[in-house]
């Protein structure tokens, strides 16, 4: 053991002794490089696992309603993501199908059901993003998340390009790009829009939407819709059918439930309001408009075909068939349209003229494009 020893001590001086100048040296070439510093940020890493027949059973509150929701997946993958101080848990889902109840009132609910061919499901947040998703709302008998949904009604169905909405928690709100669907109505609504937001209550689109109804099609910025009432606002929305055309910067339509399901009572449109009716006895493609209105709001009943048109306080309502020569500057005029042998009945109320001031026609024709027009289709006028 002394022997080994003295051979350990001889090994040490002879390989790891210094002179004072090589001391120096070292001692130089640390101050240069600086103190080791002993790495604080972890390594990152990423994890995965396959999964297969993948379901999630969640519960989450809305308000103080206690709902359900049922997400389903054939074929998944696990991720762990770690990068610095930050770790995700996601999954990665393939044809996913997901229930999730939305509302609940005595024995009904509404439900939402979603399909898409693959979606990732964030842990922390609870979000399901997905790509190219078919989306359906039912009206559904009971309280309990439902198996079946063909007992149900359908509300309203469509597609959309991309999906992205939370699976619990209070923020359940769905956020959509690129939208197509049906409102399934007495008389069905197909609306476009580049993006729509869902709340829970009220659906907003927005970005060049389309509305499209048997009654005409609307054109405008941003549209809301809630169960009973549709708000349609943009810069001049156009609303068309096949006797002519309506601008206004917000639109209402107002539902009502019938035995045979929603349908559109009423339109009203506010605020800049402009109208260009056509002669209704000409060919769709000789078309000739004849009427010309300006109004603060009107209102439209689709069962009567009545068109009943408001001025606010201060301010008179225009209308002006140019095929009969007819001028009426009134608070309120009142047009029944398709009458008898295509007649028009058109009533004024309260303070009623029939010749425009100079004014009033400088105002029609800073807003319209007047033509020729010498042929008319008949009218009845009244004066109350």
């Amino acid at each position: 053991m002394l022997l080994f020893c003295i051979a350990l001590g001889w090994f040490y001086l002879s390989f790891f002794s210094f002179e004072k100048s090589d001391q120096k040296k070292y001692q130089k070439l640390m101050e240069e490089v600086g103190p080791l510093k002993k790495s604080t940020q972890p390594l990152a890493y990423t994890a995965k696992q396959p999964r297969i027949n993948v379901q999630k059973d969640l519960m989450f509150f809305n308000g103080n309603q206690r709902l359900q929701a049922c997400l389903k997946g054939d074929d998944a993958e696990l991720v762990l993501d770690h990068n610095g101080k930050r770790t995700d848990v996601l999954e990665k889902i393939q044809h996913v199908r997901c229930v999730m109840q939305e509302e609940l009132s005595d024995d009904q609910q509404i439900v939402r059901y979603l399909e898409s061919d693959s979606a990732t499901y964030h842990y922390q947040t609870g979000r399901l993003v997905a790509q190219n998703v078919d989306v359906f709302r039912y009206a559904m008998p009971g309280n309990l998340l439902p198996q079946d949904l063909s007992e149900g009604r359908l509300i309203m169905g469509g597609e959309a390009k991309d999906v992205d909405f939370s699976l619990f928690g209070d923020d359940a709100n769905l956020h959509a790009e690129h939208v197509k669907m049906t409102i399934y109505l007495k008389r069905d609504v197909q609306i476009e829009a580049v993006e729509a937001d869902f709340d829970g209550i009220l659906l907003s689109l927005s970005g060049n939407v389309v509305v499209k109804h048997h009654l005409g099609k609307i054109s405008a910025d941003y549209v809301e819709i809630d169960p009973y009432r549709s708000m349609i606002k943009g810069e001049q929305g156009h609303l068309q059918d096949q006797m002519g055309e309506v601008f206004a910067d917000a639109f209402c339509l107002d539902y009502e439930e019938m035995e045979d399901g929603l349908a559109i009572t009423k339109i009203t449109l506010m605020e800049n309001v402009r109208i260009m009716n056509r002669f209704i006895d000409s060919s769709p493609d000789e078309q000739e408009t004849r009427q010309y209105a300006l109004a603060d709001v009107v209102e439209l009943f689709p069962a009567s075909k009545e068109m009943k048109l408001h001025a606010k306080q201060g301010h008179r309502v225009l209308f002006y068939d140019q095929g009969n020569g007819l001028q009426v500057s009134a608070p309120v005029v009142k047009v029944v349209r398709g009458s008898a042998q295509n007649k028009e009945t058109i009533e004024g109320e309260g303070d009623v003229r029939f010749h425009f001031a100079e004014s009033e026609f400088d105002e029609l024709r800073q807003r319209f494009l007047f033509e020729e027009n010498k042929k008319g289709s008949g009218y009845d006028s009244k004066l109350s």
